[in-house]
C-alpha cells in the first residue's frame, strides 16, 4: 500500500539520558511539533525514560510513532500516537531507519550509531546535532572510509549477527547490504550544540520534498497485521 504524505517523519535517535540530552530531545520534540510533523522514536509514550520519553512528552499532542524492541508484534493507537512492538531485539534499529524520512541523532552509543548507519544506508537525510559527533564519525575527507567502517562495527556491535529467523528480514540487516549502501551518502550537516532546534530542523526539511518522503515499512515475516495498521494509521493522520 503506498500512500501519499505530506507530513514527513522525522525520527529522533539519541542515548544520552544527562540533563542536556533530554532537554535538547524535548525541545526538538516541540519543535517537530510546531513544525506540523511526525515524530519518530524508539519510545512507547512520554512516560518512557530517556531520549525516546523526552521527544515524546516535548510533542505533546502531536503525532509521534513509537518502535519498541521488545514484546508481542502488534501495532496499538496511543493518543496522538502509535506504538509498533516487535520481536525484533536491537534490529528493531532497522525498523526505525526504515519508517522515518530523516533524522535528528544527539550523542549516544552503539545502539544511536547503529540507528544512524541504517538512516543514511536507506539515504534518510541526518542532521548530528552535538560538538562531539564531528570527531568521532569522520565522514569527510581523510578518514571517511575507516569511519564508515567503525560505524558498521559498532552497528553490529549493538544489534549482533545472529539471524532473527526471518529470512527477509536478515536479508536487508547484514553486514554486505549496510557496506554496499553506504558507499554513496545522502545530505548529512553536522550541527554544533549550540544550535537550535529550529536550526536543525530548518536544515533537515529543506532536504525533503513530498515527492522523497521515502519512510516505508519494509518486508518482516510475521508483520502481516501490523504493517497495514501502519499504514491505515498513517492513512488517516498524514495524507
Amino acid at each position: 500500500m503506498n500512500i501519499s504524505r505530506n507530513k514527513p517523519i522525522i525520527g529522533v535517535f539519541g542515548g544520552n539520558d544527562d540533563a542536556t540530552s533530554l532537554e535538547r530531545a524535548k525541545a526538538l520534540g516541540a519543535e517537530i511539533a510546531s513544525k506540523c510533523l511526525i515524530l519518530l522514536t524508539g519510545g512507547i509514550g512520554p512516560q518512557d525514560s530517556g531520549v525516546k520519553g523526552a521527544a515524546i512528552c516535548g510533542a505533546k499532542n502531536s503525532l509521534w510513532i513509537g518502535v519498541d524492541r521488545t514484546g508481542t508484534v502488534r501495532a496499538s493507537e496511543q493518543p496522538s500516537g502509535l506504538v509498533i512492538s516487535t520481536d525484533l531485539g536491537h534490529k528493531r534499529n532497522y525498523l526505525e531507519a526504515c519508517l522515518c524520512d530523516a533524522a535528528v541523532c544527539l550523542h549516544g552509543g552503539d545502539g544511536t550509531v547503529s540507528e544512524v548507519t541504517f538512516a543514511l544506508s536507506l539515504q534518510r537525510p541526518v542532521a548530528f546535532w552535538d560538538d562531539a559527533w564531528a570527531n568521532e564519525l569522520s565522514l569527510d575527507g581523510h578518514g571517511h572510509a575507516e569511519a564508515l567502517h567503525s560505524m558498521i562495527n559498532r552497528t553490529f556491535r549493538r544489534v549482533q549477527e545472529i539471524p532473527t529467523g526471518k529470512p527477509r528480514f536478515d536479508a536487508l540487516v547484514n553486514r554486505n547490504v549496510l557496506t554496499d549502501r553506504l558507499a554513496s551518502l545522502p545530505p548529512y550537516k553536522f550541527f554544533a550544540a549550540s544550535a537550535t532546534p529550529s536550526e536543525v530542523l530548518e536544515w533537515l526539511t529543506t532536504t525533503l520534498t513530498p515527492q522523497g518522503l521515502h519512510g516505508c515499512f519494509p518486508a518482516i515475516e510475521g508483520y502481516d497485521d501490523v504493517a497495514p495498521k501502519y499504514e491505515a494509521w498513517l492513512d488517516r493522520n498524514a495524507a
